[in-house]
Protein backbone atom coordinates (compact mmCIF):
# COMPACT_ATOMS: atom_id res chain seq x y z
CA UNK A 1 0.00 0.00 0.00
CA UNK A 2 2.83 2.45 0.85
CA UNK A 3 4.66 1.73 -2.53
CA UNK A 4 1.51 2.18 -4.36
CA UNK A 5 0.87 5.44 -2.56
CA UNK A 6 4.33 6.35 -3.28
CA UNK A 7 4.06 5.76 -7.14
CA UNK A 8 1.37 7.95 -7.35
CA UNK A 9 3.15 10.93 -5.92
CA UNK A 10 4.34 14.05 -8.47
CA UNK A 11 8.77 13.68 -8.69
CA UNK A 12 9.25 16.01 -6.26
CA UNK A 13 7.51 14.13 -3.53
CA UNK A 14 8.92 11.11 -4.33
CA UNK A 15 11.97 13.13 -4.04
CA UNK A 16 11.63 14.46 -0.61
CA UNK A 17 10.04 11.14 0.51
CA UNK A 18 13.36 9.47 -0.54
CA UNK A 19 15.01 11.85 1.40
CA UNK A 20 12.83 10.77 4.43
CA UNK A 21 13.12 7.35 3.99
CA UNK A 22 16.14 7.20 3.66
CA UNK A 23 17.14 10.02 6.73
CA UNK A 24 14.42 6.93 8.72
CA UNK A 25 16.59 3.91 7.49
CA UNK A 26 20.21 5.57 7.66
CA UNK A 27 18.77 5.97 12.01
CA UNK A 28 16.89 3.08 12.58
CA UNK A 29 17.29 0.56 10.07
CA UNK A 30 20.71 0.49 8.20
CA UNK A 31 23.22 -1.90 10.90
CA UNK A 32 26.05 0.23 8.56
CA UNK A 33 26.51 2.61 5.69
CA UNK A 34 28.64 4.98 4.03
CA UNK A 35 27.93 8.90 3.07
CA UNK A 36 29.46 10.51 0.92
CA UNK A 37 29.35 14.33 0.63
CA UNK A 38 31.04 16.54 -2.18
CA UNK A 39 30.58 20.51 -2.63
CA UNK A 40 32.16 22.51 -5.26
CA UNK A 41 32.03 26.15 -5.65
CA UNK A 42 33.59 27.73 -9.09
CA UNK A 43 33.81 30.96 -10.55
CA UNK A 44 34.30 31.50 -13.89
CA UNK A 45 35.25 27.85 -14.38
CA UNK A 46 38.09 28.15 -11.65
CA UNK A 47 37.27 26.05 -8.53
CA UNK A 48 37.10 28.75 -5.94
CA UNK A 49 36.59 26.14 -3.43
CA UNK A 50 35.73 22.18 -2.58
CA UNK A 51 34.94 19.66 0.28
CA UNK A 52 34.52 16.56 0.78
CA UNK A 53 33.19 14.12 3.81
CA UNK A 54 33.42 10.49 3.78
CA UNK A 55 31.70 9.35 6.66
CA UNK A 56 31.49 5.32 7.23
CA UNK A 57 29.14 4.33 10.35
CA UNK A 58 28.57 1.27 12.04
CA UNK A 59 24.93 1.32 13.98
CA UNK A 60 25.82 -1.67 15.54
CA UNK A 61 29.32 -1.10 17.12
CA UNK A 62 28.57 2.09 18.26
CA UNK A 63 31.78 3.53 15.86
CA UNK A 64 32.49 6.20 13.10
CA UNK A 65 34.78 7.25 11.16
CA UNK A 66 34.95 10.52 9.21
CA UNK A 67 37.97 11.79 6.68
CA UNK A 68 37.64 15.24 5.09
CA UNK A 69 39.16 17.32 2.28
CA UNK A 70 38.64 20.79 2.02
CA UNK A 71 39.95 23.34 -0.67
CA UNK A 72 39.96 26.71 0.40
CA UNK A 73 39.72 30.01 -2.06
CA UNK A 74 43.28 30.82 -0.65
CA UNK A 75 44.39 27.66 -2.47
CA UNK A 76 45.57 26.25 0.73
CA UNK A 77 44.20 22.64 1.36
CA UNK A 78 43.17 20.98 4.36
CA UNK A 79 42.50 17.67 5.27
CA UNK A 80 40.92 15.51 8.91
CA UNK A 81 40.44 12.21 10.10
CA UNK A 82 38.34 11.90 12.93
CA UNK A 83 37.29 8.12 14.58
CA UNK A 84 34.72 7.82 17.28
CA UNK A 85 33.47 5.16 19.33
CA UNK A 86 31.51 4.89 23.12
CA UNK A 87 34.83 5.19 24.39
CA UNK A 88 37.17 7.27 22.55
CA UNK A 89 37.22 10.16 19.73
CA UNK A 90 40.62 10.50 17.93
CA UNK A 91 41.40 13.95 15.65
CA UNK A 92 43.91 13.44 13.43
CA UNK A 93 44.39 16.95 11.35
CA UNK A 94 46.63 15.69 8.72
CA UNK A 95 48.19 19.37 8.76
CA UNK A 96 50.04 18.59 12.34
CA UNK A 97 52.50 16.55 13.73
CA UNK A 98 50.20 15.23 17.01
CA UNK A 99 47.24 13.27 17.28
CA UNK A 100 44.92 14.07 19.78
CA UNK A 101 42.90 11.60 21.67
CA UNK A 102 40.04 11.65 24.31
CA UNK A 103 39.18 8.93 26.52
CA UNK A 104 35.96 9.05 28.48
CA UNK A 105 35.35 7.74 31.56
CA UNK A 106 31.58 6.52 30.96
CA UNK A 107 30.89 5.22 27.80
CA UNK A 108 28.44 6.90 25.97
CA UNK A 109 26.28 6.63 22.48
CA UNK A 110 27.07 8.49 19.70
CA UNK A 111 23.01 9.49 18.93
CA UNK A 112 22.75 7.93 15.56
CA UNK A 113 19.55 7.37 16.57
CA UNK A 114 18.39 11.24 15.40
CA UNK A 115 16.01 11.50 12.39
CA UNK A 116 16.05 15.31 11.59
CA UNK A 117 12.75 15.26 9.74
CA UNK A 118 11.14 14.08 13.02
CA UNK A 119 11.80 17.28 14.78
CA UNK A 120 8.83 19.57 14.93
CA UNK A 121 10.87 22.67 13.02
CA UNK A 122 10.93 20.19 9.85
CA UNK A 123 7.54 20.39 9.35
CA UNK A 124 7.36 24.15 8.81
CA UNK A 125 10.57 24.25 7.25
CA UNK A 126 8.72 22.16 4.40
CA UNK A 127 6.35 23.98 4.37
CA UNK A 128 8.44 26.71 3.44
CA UNK A 129 10.53 25.22 1.11
CA UNK A 130 7.31 23.80 -0.79
CA UNK A 131 6.17 27.50 -0.86
CA UNK A 132 9.30 28.51 -2.23
CA UNK A 133 9.81 25.97 -5.19
CA UNK A 134 5.62 26.31 -6.05
CA UNK A 135 5.09 25.21 -9.29
CA UNK A 136 8.40 24.24 -10.22
CA UNK A 137 7.38 20.97 -8.67
CA UNK A 138 6.32 19.48 -12.08
CA UNK A 139 9.74 19.92 -13.95
CA UNK A 140 10.53 17.06 -12.01
CA UNK A 141 10.40 13.72 -14.19
CA UNK A 142 10.77 10.19 -12.47
CA UNK A 143 11.75 7.46 -14.74
CA UNK A 144 10.74 3.84 -13.73
CA UNK A 145 13.52 0.97 -14.12
CA UNK A 146 12.53 -2.76 -14.10
CA UNK A 147 14.42 -3.59 -10.95
CA UNK A 148 12.40 -1.54 -9.10
CA UNK A 149 14.59 1.70 -8.82
CA UNK A 150 13.51 5.39 -9.75
CA UNK A 151 15.85 8.27 -11.53
CA UNK A 152 14.54 11.55 -10.95
CA UNK A 153 15.89 14.34 -12.79
CA UNK A 154 15.39 17.81 -13.36
CA UNK A 155 16.35 20.70 -15.32
CA UNK A 156 15.26 24.93 -15.56
CA UNK A 157 16.76 27.82 -17.42
CA UNK A 158 16.67 31.19 -16.21
CA UNK A 159 13.05 32.13 -17.64
CA UNK A 160 11.55 29.36 -15.51
CA UNK A 161 13.06 30.44 -12.51
CA UNK A 162 10.64 32.66 -10.04
CA UNK A 163 11.57 36.32 -9.11
CA UNK A 164 10.76 35.58 -5.88
CA UNK A 165 13.57 32.88 -5.68
CA UNK A 166 15.87 35.00 -7.19
CA UNK A 167 14.97 37.69 -4.52
CA UNK A 168 16.04 35.35 -1.71
CA UNK A 169 18.61 34.28 -3.73
CA UNK A 170 20.61 37.66 -4.53
CA UNK A 171 19.71 38.89 -0.14
CA UNK A 172 21.87 36.03 0.51
CA UNK A 173 24.57 35.42 -2.10
CA UNK A 174 25.45 39.11 -1.05
CA UNK A 175 25.40 38.77 2.91
CA UNK A 176 27.51 35.65 2.44
CA UNK A 177 30.12 37.76 -0.01
CA UNK A 178 30.33 40.85 1.39
CA UNK A 179 31.72 39.38 4.93
CA UNK A 180 33.11 36.17 4.15
CA UNK A 181 36.85 35.31 2.49
CA UNK A 182 38.03 38.12 0.54
CA UNK A 183 38.57 35.87 -2.32
CA UNK A 184 35.20 35.02 -3.29
CA UNK A 185 33.77 37.61 -5.86
CA UNK A 186 31.57 40.50 -3.84
CA UNK A 187 28.63 40.41 -6.51
CA UNK A 188 26.39 43.17 -5.72
CA UNK A 189 24.38 43.69 -8.29
CA UNK A 190 22.23 42.34 -11.15
CA UNK A 191 22.35 38.21 -9.32
CA UNK A 192 20.08 35.34 -11.33
CA UNK A 193 20.14 31.81 -10.89
CA UNK A 194 20.29 31.39 -15.02
CA UNK A 195 20.49 27.69 -14.67
CA UNK A 196 19.70 24.76 -12.17
CA UNK A 197 20.02 21.06 -13.16
CA UNK A 198 19.41 17.76 -10.46
CA UNK A 199 19.19 14.11 -10.46
CA UNK A 200 18.14 11.83 -7.98
CA UNK A 201 18.25 7.57 -7.42
CA UNK A 202 15.46 6.24 -5.88
CA UNK A 203 16.29 2.52 -4.45
CA UNK A 204 13.39 0.12 -4.55
CA UNK A 205 12.72 0.48 -1.04
CA UNK A 206 11.96 3.96 -1.56
CA UNK A 207 15.26 5.19 -0.14
CA UNK A 208 17.26 8.30 -1.56
CA UNK A 209 20.60 6.73 -2.73
CA UNK A 210 22.46 9.69 -4.77
CA UNK A 211 21.96 12.89 -5.64
CA UNK A 212 23.65 15.80 -7.71
CA UNK A 213 22.34 18.72 -8.15
CA UNK A 214 24.26 22.29 -10.24
CA UNK A 215 23.37 25.92 -10.15
CA UNK A 216 24.76 28.71 -11.91
CA UNK A 217 25.02 31.92 -10.80
CA UNK A 218 25.76 35.24 -12.40
CA UNK A 219 26.20 38.73 -11.10
CA UNK A 220 28.18 41.61 -10.92
CA UNK A 221 30.31 43.56 -8.65
CA UNK A 222 30.37 47.00 -7.50
CA UNK A 223 33.07 47.67 -10.36
CA UNK A 224 30.67 46.44 -12.65
CA UNK A 225 33.11 42.90 -13.29
CA UNK A 226 30.95 40.03 -14.14
CA UNK A 227 31.07 36.41 -12.89
CA UNK A 228 29.55 33.12 -13.02
CA UNK A 229 29.04 31.49 -10.22
CA UNK A 230 28.48 27.09 -10.62
CA UNK A 231 27.54 25.20 -7.50
CA UNK A 232 27.91 21.57 -7.89
CA UNK A 233 26.76 19.08 -5.01
CA UNK A 234 26.75 15.37 -4.82
CA UNK A 235 25.87 13.09 -1.95
CA UNK A 236 25.53 8.99 -1.99
CA UNK A 237 24.59 6.73 0.04
CA UNK A 238 26.59 2.75 -0.50
CA UNK A 239 28.06 -0.08 1.34
CA UNK A 240 24.89 -0.76 3.13
CA UNK A 241 25.15 -2.95 5.73
CA UNK A 242 28.23 -3.69 4.32
CA UNK A 243 30.52 -0.78 6.00
CA UNK A 244 33.69 -1.42 8.14
CA UNK A 245 34.81 0.74 10.59
CA UNK A 246 38.42 0.57 11.69
CA UNK A 247 40.18 2.18 14.74
CA UNK A 248 43.26 4.36 13.52
CA UNK A 249 46.48 2.37 14.34
CA UNK A 250 48.55 4.73 17.06
CA UNK A 251 51.44 3.34 16.85
CA UNK A 252 54.86 4.86 16.83
CA UNK A 253 53.00 8.59 16.21
CA UNK A 254 53.26 11.31 18.56
CA UNK A 255 49.89 11.01 20.50
CA UNK A 256 48.14 14.19 23.05
CA UNK A 257 45.67 12.47 25.45
CA UNK A 258 42.84 13.96 27.77
CA UNK A 259 41.02 12.29 30.06
CA UNK A 260 37.03 12.71 29.69
CA UNK A 261 35.08 12.56 33.14
CA UNK A 262 31.65 10.98 33.46
CA UNK A 263 29.96 14.77 33.08
CA UNK A 264 31.85 15.69 29.79
CA UNK A 265 35.09 17.69 32.23
CA UNK A 266 38.57 17.14 31.06
CA UNK A 267 40.81 16.22 33.85
CA UNK A 268 44.04 17.02 31.90
CA UNK A 269 43.33 19.75 29.44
Amino acid sequence: TALADLASKSGYEQLKDGVKIAAEKMTSEYDSYTLEMTAVIKNNGRVLASENSLEKIDRLQNAQISVTNNQRPDGKTFSSTVYQDSKVTIRDSHNENKIYQMEYETERDLSFNHNPFAEEEATDLERIVDALVGGLQDHVIVKENPDGTKELSGSLSEMQIPTLINAVSSFMIKQTFDHNDPNYPRLTKDIAITKVDGSALINSEGALESILGTVMITGKTAQGEVHELTLELLGEVSDINSTVVVKPDLSGKEVVTEQVKGNGGIQNP
